[in-house]
């Protein structure tokens, strides 16, 4: 298995863009793990960026699929820059056609005001006490042995829940300390989307867009752990809205998320 700072770091410059491969133990399904994808994006507009503005927020959307057959690029772009927010985008290209497409936001510290925090941590089991999510190879998103993902509260997938609300604690299993940010947009994305846990059956499911908002971006937790709040708002048509929020192991909030999925079945 290729570790998670390797592919990072084993992207190569190529022009304006950055060019590289994805094993097949990165993929979901037939696709490169949409976290990985969303990583690897922000991990190219650094390039340009540089590392002194925080993560703010980002916008991700998914366009098509992303195969280990072909080499793929990303091109990062600074759309402007500020005195204190900038704004860049990422786009992730394979045999021409776009993939992902990415916007980053960047921005200092500055007075306010205002504090508010009106998210404060569940009551979860400890990761120890927490059921583990097994993997089944051939069954298991390939991804997925990349991480640990340990049930605090709410179903497995695919159990014929009545909602879609699942207290999760996640961590690479990597020792991913020297590249926090994108590690932690990796991990963000790393659990199934609740709606699984609702249907009695498996079904394909494909992420169309996803936004999230970082409340704190130290990406500071102890041995790796961040808790997943993730429930299902709205189910309809094909279509699921899912918000996720996200805590250290400390119990302050780190992130919050939504995401559109589509649910063939």
């Amino acid at each position: 298995m290729q570790p998670f700072a390797s592919v990072l770091s084993s992207l190569t410059p190529a022009q304006e863009s950055f060019e590289g491969t994805i094993t097949p133990d990165w993929l979901q399904g037939r696709t490169l793990f949409g976290g990985m994808g969303a990583a690897l994006c922000l991990h190219t507009a650094r390039k340009l960026t540089g590392g002194e503005r925080p993560l703010r927020s980002m916008t991700i959307s998914y366009i098509a699929p992303v195969s280990p057959d072909a080499p793929f690029e990303i091109t990062p772009r600074v759309l402007r820059e500020e005195r204190n927010v900038t704004q860049a985008s990422a786009e992730l290209r394979q045999n021409g056609t776009i993939a992902t497409a990415a916007h980053f936001c960047f921005a200092k510290d500055f007075p306010s005001a205002l504090s508010s925090d009106e998210m404060p941590m569940p009551a979860p089991r400890a990761p120890e006490e927490s059921d583990p999510l097994p993997f089944f190879e051939g069954m298991s998103p390939s991804f997925a042995q990349h991480f640990d993902m340990h049930w605090s509260h709410g179903a497995f997938p695919v159990r014929g829940a009545e909602k879609g609300d699942n207290l999760v604690w996640v961590r690479h299993k990597d020792d991913v300390s020297d590249v926090k940010e994108s590690a932690f947009i990796a991990m963000a994305d790393a659990l199934p989307p609740s709606a699984i846990s609702m249907l009695s059956k498996p079904a394909p499911l494909s992420t169309l867009t996803w936004q999230l908002n970082i409340l704190d971006p130290s990406f500071e937790t102890e041995d790796q752990w961040w808790l997943t709040h993730a429930r299902v708002l709205h189910a309809a048509n094909g279509y699921v809205t899912q918000e996720s929020r996200f805590w250290n192991s400390e119990g302050k909030i780190a992130a919050a998320g939504w995401q559109s999925v589509a649910v063939f079945g």
